[in-house]
């Protein structure tokens, strides 16, 4: 009999380590199930928020392309319009300078040969004639001067009429630069973002395409 409760006692106990184990495994496969789904449901919301971030990246992005291509064909149309209006824009004709400048340099070499035909070297000609030769740049450069005023206002007031055209170009490329700016700022562009070209060769940053 004695014999026999041992037995019952050994079985006992066998029974309770075993159950012991049964839910000790059960608690771990719950705890790591448990985890996988804690780990799925990160994903999944990882992957939710990526997509609302790339659907709202899209948006943004469609929004200025939008914009920009709006002002870009806004600037098109003025600038036909002045094209139309007052022709090519004027611009001060380099050519003349150079001109003016060796026409000086010859009339100043002319200056001083001919002081010293007309009174000789030995009379103080090659003096006369080196301060004749400096005398004739320093009056050529003053009147160069003067008419080069003068085409700097002819060229103002030639530009004037064009001037409201202008500014009102000149607005919309600084609306098109502020645009891609608040973009930058709030991280819409990394890196930053490439050149792209306004037709009249004005180059501003923003998204190419």
């Amino acid at each position: 009999m004695f014999h026999t409760k041992r037995k019952r006692a050994h079985f006992s106990a066998k029974v309770s380590n075993c159950q012991t184990y049964i839910e000790a495994d059960q608690e771990k496969r719950l705890k790591l199930a448990q985890e996988k789904e804690a780990q799925r449901r990160l994903e999944q919301a990882q992957q939710k928020e990526a997509r609302q971030r790339e659907i709202l990246w899209q948006q943004r992005e469609a929004r200025f392309q939008a914009f920009k291509s709006e002002c870009l064909e806004k600037i098109r149309t003025l600038e036909e319009k002045e094209l139309a209006q007052f022709g090519p824009p004027p611009k001060l004709d380099s050519s003349q300078g150079w001109i003016w400048g060796i026409g000086t340099w010859f009339l100043s070499i002319g200056a001083w040969h001919a002081a010293i035909g007309v009174i000789g070297s030995e009379n103080g000609g090659g003096i006369f004639g080196f301060l004749l030769f400096f005398g004739v740049i320093a009056a050529s450069f003053a009147l160069w001067g003067k008419y080069k005023t003068r085409l700097e206002k002819q060229l103002q007031r030639e530009w004037e009429p064009r001037m409201p055209l202008r500014r009102e170009m000149a607005s919309l490329r600084r609306k098109v630069q502020d645009e891609v700016e608040h973009l930058r700022r709030i991280g819409h562009y990394k890196p930053r973002p490439p050149i792209f070209f306004f037709p009249d060769g004005k180059k501003i940053r923003g998204n190419p395409h």
